[in-house]
């Protein structure tokens, strides 16, 4: 999927906060649900997600026969990150690129009530994203 050249804008937001010791930032298409890019700064070292959420149902799940979850943030290879500068809380803005292959992760296409059994098959799904990005940052000790 591409999102170059399209008619139709998708809007796109992107934020970093900091939770416990761990700073991220975020940076999703879509208004409520969506689909973009978690990365998690552990000892300064960036680990780089490929993020899912979904709006009104639980879609997604890392696994074939796994829980349908909300969120979630599916692990990447072949990575790169490149950021204006590291992100400091009560920064205004950093500016960045992230690039990334996903792993493997499932989808559903239907929605089901609750206690109804699944019939569809899970749609199989692996996302390569390049993105450049303007963050803010986010307080949520508020």
């Amino acid at each position: 999927m591409t999102t170059k050249n399209r008619e139709d804008k998708m809007p796109f937001r992107s934020f970093f906060y900091a939770r416990d010791d761990t700073i991220s930032i975020d940076g999703a298409y879509g208004l409520f649900g969506g689909f973009g890019f978690s990365i998690k700064f552990i000892d300064k070292k960036p680990i780089i997600y490929h993020l899912l959420a979904g709006d009104d149902f639980p879609e997604y799940s890392k696994t074939k026969e796994g829980k349908l979850e909300y969120r979630i943030e599916v692990p990447c290879s072949n990575s790169s990150l490149i950021l204006s500068r590291f992100p400091e809380l009560n920064e205004e803005i950093i500016y960045g690129f992230v690039e990334f292959n996903s792993e493997k992760y499932y989808q559903i296409m239907k929605t089901y009530e609750e206690g109804e059994s699944e019939t569809e098959q899970r749609n199989e799904i692996r996302m390569n994203m390049k993105i450049y990005f303007k963050s803010k940052y986010m307080d949520l000790s508020k």
